[in-house]
């Protein structure tokens, strides 16, 4: 829907209102909300439009996998990617299975890593973000 509510109000509209707008046209879509009674039906939703847009993001995050399960099914993938390559580091000091590494790009087409990261939140969002490489 937000193509059409680009038409109605300009493609420069403030973006977060036209989602929210777009988001209100495919609730009604979907739940059947005749022609002409969308507005009666946010006057009544709790919260209005803005109550209206909380609980369809909340649907949308508790229909999918939580967060724990994709971080496990990461770590999972992870464990079974093959090696692209090994390093000499000295993990004999470190915690946990994973880590981060900060790789630098150098013009012999070799990486040099030159940092590890041990902030577990960052660990969690590169783990589930990660792509194998084949």
């Amino acid at each position: 829907m937000t193509p059409v509510v680009k038409l109605v109000f300009g493609a420069d509209y403030d973006k977060t209102r036209l989602a929210e707008y777009a988001a209100a046209l495919t609730h009604g879509r979907e739940r059947g909300i005749a022609r002409g009674a969308l507005r009666s039906y946010l006057d009544s939703y709790d919260g209005g439009l803005k109550g209206l847009v909380r609980d369809i993001r909340a649907s949308r995050r508790s229909s999918g996998p939580s967060a724990a399960e994709k971080l496990a099914d990461a770590r999972a993938a992870l464990r079974s990617a093959q090696a692209i390559g090994y390093a000499d580091y000295d993990v004999a000091d470190r915690d946990g299975e994973f880590f981060v590494m900060i790789g630098r790009r150098c013009d012999d087409g070799k990486v040099a890593i030159v940092a590890a990261a041990e902030d577990e939140a960052l660990l969690n969002r590169a783990l589930v973000k990660a792509k194998t490489v084949s």
